[in-house]
């Protein structure tokens, strides 16, 4: 066990909730949830650098992923899409190689430290070109710093809160047609803006859970895999 992994193993609820370090979030995640979430992860920290995706087999390529992290795509289907890859080592193509290929924690981790680094350079070659070379370091430290952040935020809302699981056995909501139709809407259509009309539906029905409704209430980016639709939707 690694020094980094070893730390990562003994992280409280309180380094969870404010941690900005995605890659200490993956590491105390090992084992504790579902290889789909963590490519969720992947392919949603590919979504963030879609505009530098612009080759349409990278983009099919992390499609292709969410697919297959719903057990949608056939082996052979995903057999074919690596087959034809090419190994090419700009950040933002290799973020979205990872996406699919290899160990789910790997991926997940990969993924995320691609994308920062392709964060970087993209601000370095809109904003750097003149700077001085500190000036450089402190633009490219910037933009993955808040790549971290963003990506530390994407795990709080996929994972939730690992340390005291929220559950709505027994609420009606399971049960709720017009709620559980809200959630499958949201996650097929990526609807997330849809979130706090979930929470009143939620509350009509009984849900009195701050966690859950006040995640669907806050600002901020919900991916597929939120936690909350997931338990919605019955998925792990």
């Amino acid at each position: 066990m690694t020094p980094m992994t070893e730390i990562a193993a003994r992280m409280t609820e309180a380094e969870w909730l404010a941690s900005h370090k995605p890659f200490w979030m993956l590491n105390y995640l090992r084992g504790r949830v579902s290889d789909r979430k963590m490519r969720l992860f992947a392919c949603a920290c590919c979504r963030r650098i879609w505009h530098l995706l612009k080759e349409e087999k990278l983009r099919q390529r992390v499609e292709i992923a969410e697919r297959a992290a719903e057990g949608l795509v056939s082996p052979e289907e995903l057999a074919r899409v690596r087959g034809k890859s090419r190994i090419i080592l700009l950040p933002h193509r290799t973020a979205a190689r990872e996406t699919g290929d290899a160990d789910a924690l790997v991926a997940a981790s990969q993924a995320a430290y691609y994308t920062m680094v392709a964060v970087g350079k993209e601000a370095l070659k809109r904003r750097g070109r003149k700077a001085t070379v500190k000036k450089r370091r402190a633009l490219v430290d910037t933009a993955r710093a808040a790549e971290q952040d963003a990506q530390a935020a994407l795990l709080r809302d996929i994972v939730g809160n690992p340390f005291c699981a929220a559950g709505l056995a027994g609420l009606a909501a399971l049960e709720d047609r017009t709620a559980r139709e809200l959630a499958r809407t949201i996650y097929d259509e990526r609807a997330f803006d849809r979130l706090p009309i979930l929470a009143d539906a939620l509350e009509d029905v009984g849900c009195d859970h701050a966690d859950i409704l006040d995640h669907c209430r806050q600002p901020g980016e919900h991916v597929r895999g939120c936690w909350v639709i997931d338990l919605l939707l019955g998925k792990a």
